[in-house]
């Protein structure tokens, strides 16, 4: 399906931010305090309020709608409990990245492991999307038929809602090239 390769080509640009915050971290947190923050934006708009919204209100939605196992406690569920995980922890990321700019140097290793904590936990939760979820959701789509003429027009309307975080989205990685382009993940 078209929208499953628009989610995957989403993960791609994902796991791109996730080794940009990685490279990040390698050096002392007040010396990359405003990339930090400006990561932590992105991974707010981009994939909590853009990526995840729509696979939980559309694709997982559907997948659900076609197929009355999957409102069960089952991988849809598991995902959707992920992403509520992964805001979870970006919160407390958030939370003590304020304090910490407030004077609480003390809190620089634990910003950092929860940050760690958080690249691991988002590269793991793409990778179970690509390799399964996304797998039983083309299997759906081949039984019922319909998905993409279903979801795209969704799609499309999330994307158009969300013009400006994607934009924003660009202009971030765009600034991180003409800032410093060793935080960038080698090209292939």
């Amino acid at each position: 399906m078209i929208c499953t390769a628009i989610l995957m080509e989403e993960h791609q640009t994902i796991l791109r931010r996730l080794v940009v915050l990685a490279n990040l971290l390698e050096t002392p947190l007040t010396g990359v305090l405003g990339s930090v923050e400006s990561t932590l934006v992105f991974f707010h708009k981009y994939v909590d309020e853009f990526h995840h919204l729509k696979e939980e209100e559309i694709y997982f939605a559907w997948m659900q709608d076609k197929d009355s196992f999957l409102n069960e406690d089952g991988p849809v569920l598991c995902m959707n409990k992920e992403h509520e995980i992964g805001r979870t922890l970006l919160e407390k990321i958030e939370t003590d990245l304020a304090l910490f700019k407030s004077g609480q140097a003390n809190l620089e290793k634990s910003i950092k492991s929860n940050l760690y904590q958080y690249i691991a936990f988002l590269n793991d939760h793409i990778q179970k999307e690509d390799s399964a979820i996304y797998q039983v959701a083309e299997s759906l789509n081949e039984k019922v038929q319909g998905g993409d003429a279903e979801m795209l027009p969704k799609f499309e309307q999330m994307a158009a809602r969300y013009r400006e975080t994607m934009r924003e989205a660009l202009e971030f990685e765009k600034s991180l090239v003409e800032e410093s382009p060793r935080w960038l993940p080698p090209t292939p």
